[in-house]
């Protein structure tokens, strides 16, 4: 049995992009040349292109690039194993997975889940809190990262107007209440802005419950770097930057470890001095004390829609954006699920430049393995994003 609920929008912004007179064209070679691109795409890279860009024009047509809020309610079998988050990176402690939903309404048309597409039904699990307190006894005694949400955002109108993100909070301060000794922490990564933290269940706020879980609780804000006309297109239903910012200090009022920012994704076209001496003050002034920075990864056919969203803004960035994916010798540069990331050269030089600016700012800054690994940098240059024992030094747990 499912139900579809009704869903209040949080907010709403004008979306642009379906202003433009310049409708989407097809990314052929002709397209490129236009653009004057630099280097020659394989065939097979080229399809890929002309496919997303019949997507993109198709969804651009109908209005459908941005997806309705919606939200189906389903049940998930209490006999569903908790995912174990293995991704990139390796952990000193086992991260499992608190996915109370499939799919998600922030609709970022850069999504790692759904490579941009909304388009599929939105499922949220009624039984979540009975599923996940079945699931924490199970695991009682084991030590862990449970991290909350990697495949959908946690604070998201469906979560929280249903009550369920409040529950799953409520069911891990009922767990450490009677498992004092846990060595187990949840982490919560999350776009959130105030309104948000502020929304009531029961009359309990989300910030009220990750108060109560303060020292067992890591909360993380995800900061996007990309131009700022971009943020209502790329990130729909998202709170804005300054909002996150905002809704970071707050928890950090509450004694709620709110110190840190995973910067994804970087639009690597956007990188210039005075963007990241913008967006670093902003983190400074938030009492960020540490980062870990994401370049934009994506499937060529969702390449294809950024790069025509961006060419709308700066065709001369539209040009760099696809010379740093599609060159022939980039095409086994993947990190996950086929997603290419920027040239590795490129990164390498623009990780090195963002620790001297994160040095400058004294910004903790790390990164994860797969970044180590494919771009040589050494843990001199840049620290390995860990999860450690101490509550003091502990960056991270694992993640996207």
């Amino acid at each position: 049995m499912s139900e579809q609920i009704k869903l209040n929008p949080f907010r709403i912004r004008e979306n642009k992009i379906f202003n433009y007179r310049d409708t989407p064209r097809v990314i052929d070679t002709e397209y490129l040349k236009e653009l004057k691109i630099d280097v020659k795409p394989t065939m097979e890279t080229l399809q890929e292109l002309q496919k997303g860009s019949f997507v993109f024009a198709e969804k651009y047509k109908n209005i459908s690039l941005v997806s309705k809020l919606s939200c189906i309610m389903k049940d998930i079998s209490l006999d569903e194993p908790l995912k174990n988050h293995r991704y990139t990176c390796k952990c000193p402690i086992d991260v499992l997975e608190i996915n109370p939903m499939i799919g998600c309404n922030v609709n970022c048309l850069y999504c790692l889940v759904s490579d941009g597409d909304h388009s599929a039904s939105k499922i949220l699990y009624n039984n979540y809190k009975k599923y996940l307190r079945h699931k924490l006894k199970d695991e009682n005694g084991i030590d862990h990262c449970y991290y909350f949400a990697p495949k959908t955002e946690p604070f998201q109108e469906a979560t929280l107007q249903t009550g369920i993100a409040h529950d799953i909070l409520r069911e891990f301060i009922a767990h450490f209440k009677n498992n004092p000794n846990s060595k187990s922490y949840l982490f919560v990564l999350t776009k959130a802005g105030k309104e948000e933290l502020y929304y009531k269940n029961n009359g309990e706020t989300i910030l009220d419950l990750m108060g109560e879980l303060s020292d067992k609780l890591i909360y993380d804000t995800s900061i996007s770097m990309m131009p700022p006309e971009l943020y209502p297109i790329l990130e729909p239903r998202a709170a804005t930057i300054e909002e996150r910012l905002e809704a970071t200090i707050i928890c950090q009022e509450h004694k709620i470890h709110a110190h840190e920012a995973v910067i994804q994704p970087i639009i690597p076209t956007y990188l210039s001095e005075d963007t990241i001496r913008n967006l670093f003050m902003k983190l400074k002034n938030a009492n960020i004390l540490k980062i870990k920075p994401e370049f934009l990864t994506l499937t060529i056919q969702n390449l294809a829609w950024i790069g025509e969203i961006i060419r709308h803004t700066d065709k001369s960035m539209a040009k760099e954006l696809y010379e740093l994916y599609i060159a022939p010798e980039n095409i086994n540069n993947f990190k996950h699920k086929f997603r290419i990331a920027p040239d590795r050269e490129f990164t390498r030089k623009a990780i090195l430049n963002l620790k001297k600016y994160a040095d400058e700012y004294e910004l903790i800054m790390t990164i994860c393995h797969w970044v180590r690994n494919e771009l040589n940098i050494s843990d001199k240059e840049v620290p390995l994003t860990v999860a450690i024992e101490s509550w003091d030094v502990k960056p991270w747990g694992c993640k996207r």
